[in-house]
């Protein structure tokens, strides 16, 4: 397991959402159902891409985005200048308080159904139906799947104010600690990495990252 609450929850919500965030990611959100996500990239307005990210639909007109730790102040710091001068009627809230850890190896599903099972929701159930790339807010919880089938791979909880516990249970499940291995996770899944594959000097499609079509 390893602590990312460094990666900055971003809450999108009101009727323009949709429109809005069409208009700042390279990716569409119109493939969303509830409850799935997408990667992306957020765009300057020469194409350059500032940061990527994970948006989640949550249904209606909300959206949650995770954005990478690079950018965790200046990508809010965006958004919210692009719905200004834009006017796009949206509200952008900065989930600070929500700390988020990832869950990785062959018995990540097995023990995070271990460790939350008893917490107000019947946590077998929520975790086994996670398919890649959907998440379930859950009482105070927001669980999501990686990117990827492979059912060995990490887990988010993404929560407000039971992390402590939480982290606690994981090490008494023998979970170790495991410090970078997110980076790792993102080159064995052939992710590209801020810095490395693309930058403020590089657009989407010379990156490889998905566009709409994609």
């Amino acid at each position: 397991m390893f602590d990312v609450s460094h990666m900055r929850t971003v809450d999108v919500e009101g009727a323009a959402s949709r429109a809005f965030l069409r208009h700042l990611i390279a990716n569409d959100v119109d493939k969303l159902t509830p409850g799935k996500a997408l990667y992306s990239c957020m765009l300057r307005a020469d194409g350059g891409v500032l940061d990527d990210l994970i948006v989640y639909w949550l249904g209606a007109d909300r959206y949650r985005a995770v954005v990478n730790a690079r950018h965790g102040r200046e990508g809010p710091r965006v958004m919210h200048k692009v719905a200004h001068d834009d006017r796009y009627p949206v509200s952008i809230l900065q989930r600070r308080e929500l700390a988020m850890i990832a869950v990785q190896g062959p018995n990540a599903r097995v023990l995070l159904t271990k460790v939350l099972e008893g917490w107000d929701f019947d946590a077998a159930t929520v975790i086994d139906g996670l398919k890649p790339f959907s998440a379930k807010m859950v009482d105070e919880f927001f669980i999501a799947a990686p990117d990827t089938p492979a059912r060995t791979a990490a887990r988010w909880c993404c929560r407000p104010t039971r992390s402590p516990e939480l982290w606690r249970r994981l090490a008494a499940e023998g979970v170790a600690l495991r410090a970078g291995r997110a980076r790792h996770a993102a080159l064995e899944a052939g992710m590209n990495l801020y810095g490395q594959d693309m930058d403020e000097t590089v657009s989407p499609l010379e990156s490889g990252l998905p566009g709409p079509s994609t």
